[in-house]
């Protein structure tokens, strides 16, 4: 008997390919085949399918039409929406006057703290630089012992940095720790010198910095103790590391 015959799996390419009218699409694939007398001739089941999309829109009614057109606007429009965020006007629907304004203040006088910590921050990044540039470039018989203990060092630097950066922040201050801010607000000395540095010049860089820096910590705890005990307290965990990271550079030159 003749006709006209789809294999199975073409059958099934095209009715997982249908859409919402799979029959009707698959009447156009079986139209599409070329019957020649006892055998049946198929175009590739891609082509086919690929055609009768453009079939079935034209056939479809019109409201399915309407409905295809705009299953397609809703996610344009809503990225266009979304893509408005930097207007003036945008509101996410989440301001609140009130309850952005609901700073930690009980126990906190603002400026003294905020002070303390900007401050802290410069030159904890100061120092932080100062390490990693030293951890790279020391040479000498210590090499692979300061290495290694250098990067210790400013892998612990970096943590108290966002802890003290964060801790600003909660009072709903900014923390600003731009390359710029950093070359001005830290006088931390000596400068870390260009290429390479011997292991003795480097801890005596370090010991110098080092000790600079936990006097000036230690001035800011005092400061923040009469009216705020909670930056107080982490400031006091930035010196006892501070102190901690002296002793074992001190150490090393005994």
């Amino acid at each position: 008997m003749t006709g006209l015959r789809l294999t199975t799996d073409a059958r099934e390419q095209a009715l997982a390919r249908g859409g919402y009218f799979p029959e009707q699409r698959l009447s156009y694939i079986r139209n599409l085949c070329l019957q020649t007398g006892n055998q049946t001739t198929q175009i590739p089941i891609s082509q086919a399918i690929q055609f009768t999309a453009m079939l079935d829109y034209h056939n479809f009614p019109m409201k399915t039409q309407v409905f295809s057109v705009l299953l397609f606007l809703v996610p344009v429009l809503g990225f266009a929406q979304a893509t408005t965020g930097t207007d003036a006007n945008f509101s996410t629907g989440y301001q609140s006057s009130t309850g952005a304004n609901r700073v930690p203040r009980a126990e906190t006088d603002i400026p003294p703290t905020a002070e303390a910590l900007q401050a802290t921050l410069v030159e904890l990044t100061d120092q932080y630089y100062a390490v990693h540039q030293l951890h790279w470039n020391v040479t000498g018989p210590l090499f692979i012992s300061l290495h290694e203990l250098y990067e210790g060092f400013y892998e612990v630097l970096a943590g108290y940095m966002d802890d003290v950066a964060e801790r600003k922040l909660s009072l709903d201050q900014p923390a600003d720790n731009r390359a710029s801010t950093v070359v001005t607000g830290s006088q931390l000395t000596p400068a870390t010198p260009g290429g390479f540095v011997t292991d003795k010049q480097s801890l005596e860089i370090l010991a110098a910095r080092y000790e600079q820096l936990s006097n000036n910590v230690a001035q800011r705890i005092v400061a923040t103790g009469e009216t705020d005990m909670v930056t107080q307290d982490l400031l006091i965990a930035v010196k006892a590391t501070l102190d901690l990271h002296l002793w074992k550079v001190r150490s090393v030159m005994k």
